[in-house]
């Protein structure tokens, strides 16, 4: 195994105690978690999706998220549509192996695995973990008449090796694959993507590292003198320029961590974030500026400005992460300039102006105190505390679950 892959997986071993497992069973865990918080950034017990154990179908692990939620049992599924009146899913499928190369005869092992899931009789013998994950599929699809739209399924094999470009026979292999999954007209977007060695390492960094983004704010007009903030900023940019601030370094992915400090999180496509999605996908969607509040970026440190250009690092996203989501969701439709999103920027160290920016910001719509506590560094603190210890022996805290 890559010595520095080796490295991250004993890092994360240690951390999430499981340090006693083959290497096998902790890689599994390890690629399960840096591939699904891609598209799920809440608290996730890696037990309720890592499936690979004899009878896995030649999967490693599964995730199905509804409606912003990671579904761990049937009875969620109806939970989901009684609250909210529609269900919108993700189906996550992810293989791993510490193979420093990519296998041909895997990729149809694992598309072949996630075609006989969603089958309505499955033909490959099937262990308990994947039996309840077919049943859960099951009862999302029974309720297909409360479907939105199709919905997503994304596949990710995972090796300690490098994918390269040239190797025709694993690419056609892959679009192969991919091309029967979308063929059964169940889902709106299905990819297919394969990750080495480097990838998990930027996908580990990103998970530890401040982000710091580098973009042009010409549309703009500075603040007077404000006691407690360094410097700040209210205009517009477009669009397409403020979806490269959320999105990961490779481009294809939004940075959960930047939400950190922000009173909710994502939300997925409920009524009001249909609505701005709605919008954007409009013939009124110059309009975006005017009827979307905008998103608030607070920095910390000393503000880094060249003419225009700014860079921002150890920042959040306090106000905007459901406006932010949509329109990474919807980045490819956002080519031009038509679109333009309102931007607070602020760079201040002070707590006291940061709560009250976060507490100001967020009146649109009704906060709790539950919601407003979430942020406090004390619930911060008491959510690393819970996860540090045995799964045993842990208890769970959900610190801005909605």
């Amino acid at each position: 195994m890559n010595k520095i892959v080796e490295a991250i997986l004993a890092e994360f071993s240690k951390e999430n105690g499981i340090e006693a497992l083959e290497e096998q069973d902790r890689f599994e865990y390890l690629t399960a978690y840096l591939t699904i918080r891609r598209h799920f950034s809440r608290a996730l017990d890696l037990k309720d999706v890592v499936i690979g154990d004899g009878g896995d179908t030649g999967i490693d692990a599964v995730a199905m998220i509804v409606n912003g939620a990671l579904m761990t049992d049937v009875d969620q599924v109806q939970e989901m549509l009684d609250q909210n009146g529609y269900l919108e899913a993700t189906f996550i499928f992810v293989q791993c192996e510490r193979s420093p190369s990519f296998n041909g005869a895997k990729i149809g092992t694992v598309g072949n695995g996630v075609q006989d899931f969603f089958r309505d009789v499955p033909q490959m013998p099937q262990n308990d973990d994947v039996k309840d994950a077919t049943q859960i599929r099951k009862a999302i699809y029974g309720r297909a008449s409360s479907f939105r739209r199709r919905q997503s399924c994304h596949i990710y094999y995972v090796t300690t090796g490098k994918w390269t470009t040239d190797a025709a026979d694993l690419i056609a292999r892959k679009d192969i694959e991919t091309a029967k999954i979308s063929g059964t007209e169940m889902f709106d977007v299905v990819s297919f993507v394969p990750y080495g060695a480097d990838d998990i390492m930027r996908l580990h960094t990103a998970t530890k590292n401040a982000v710091t983004r580098t973009f042009t704010f010409d549309q703009k007009v500075q603040l007077p003198a404000i006691e407690g903030v360094h410097l700040a900023y209210l205009g517009y940019l477009p669009a397409k320029d403020f979806v490269k601030i959320v999105s990961d370094d490779a481009g294809d992915g939004i940075v959960g961590g930047i939400f950190y400090d922000n009173v909710r999180d994502w939300q997925d496509y409920n009524d009001v974030n249909s609505g701005i999605r709605k919008t954007v996908l409009s013939d009124k969607k110059a309009r975006f500026v005017l009827m979307n509040n905008g998103v608030t970026i607070i920095a910390k440190g000393v503000p880094k400005q060249v003419g225009k250009t700014f860079t921002i690092e150890n920042f959040q996203i306090v106000n905007g992460c459901q406006t932010s989501n949509v329109l990474f969701d919807q980045r490819d439709k956002l080519q031009d300039s038509t679109i333009q999103v309102r931007l607070r920027l602020i760079w201040t160290d002070n707590d006291n102006v940061i709560d009250s920016v976060v507490t100001g910001t967020n009146q649109q719509t009704e906060l709790t105190p539950e919601q407003i506590y979430a942020r406090t560094e004390f619930a911060k603190r008491l959510e690393n505390f819970f996860g540090s210890h045995p799964e045993s022996i842990r208890l769970h805290y959900e610190r801005r679950d909605g």
